[in-house]
């Protein structure tokens, strides 16, 4: 797996070191490692042998978290992001992943909720996502053309709830 670090925009005067570990959803760390950088963007390469693929009935999340220090090790700034190893594909005869063919059922969904429009709390957003997949039973999502409550996205990726997103804004795109 590659993953590209972008660190900010700026500059860096001096050599910083690059700290990352990969912890499953159990808290075990899979992978690791530090590299010294001194460019804008660090492409970080490591092994991912015997990682779980995130599926529709079993969404195993994995967790990225980075540290970058000075070189006397002070913490400059540290980041983490929750993700599952998937591959998607369409092909003339439908949908897979992972290799595996999957027939898509899904809705379209608007967060727009009467009398208080977008303003929906981090726990309503979630139970949103879960009414999509626990009682409606569907395992795709299209999201309206602005963008989404992250809190929305996530309770799908932990639910197992593949997620399209649209483009924010449909009216303006192209040229004439």
């Amino acid at each position: 797996v590659t993953v590209r670090v972008s660190l900010g925009g700026q500059q860096i005067q001096e050599d910083v070191v690059l700290a990352y570990q990969l912890v499953d959803r159990d808290g075990k760390q899979v992978a690791g490692g530090k590299s010294t950088v001194s460019i804008m963007e660090k492409p970080l390469c490591f092994e991912t042998e015997g990682v779980q693929d995130w599926e529709i009935t079993n969404p195993y999340m994995y967790t990225l978290e980075l540290t970058l220090s000075d070189k006397n090790e002070n913490l400059l700034d540290e980041h983490s992001v929750r993700f599952g190893f998937r591959t998607c594909e369409f092909r003339r005869d439908g949908f897979y992943l992972n290799g595996k063919k999957i027939k898509l059922i899904g809705l379209n969904r608007h967060q727009s909720y009467p009398y208080a429009g977008y303003a929906m709390p981090k726990r309503l957003q979630e139970r949103d996502a879960e009414i999509l997949k626990e009682e409606l039973q569907v395992n795709a999502v299209r999201t309206s053309h602005y963008p989404q409550s992250q809190h929305f996205i996530n309770r799908c990726d932990e639910l197992g709830l593949l997620v399209f997103t649209e483009i924010p804004g449909w009216q303006h795109i192209g040229d004439e």
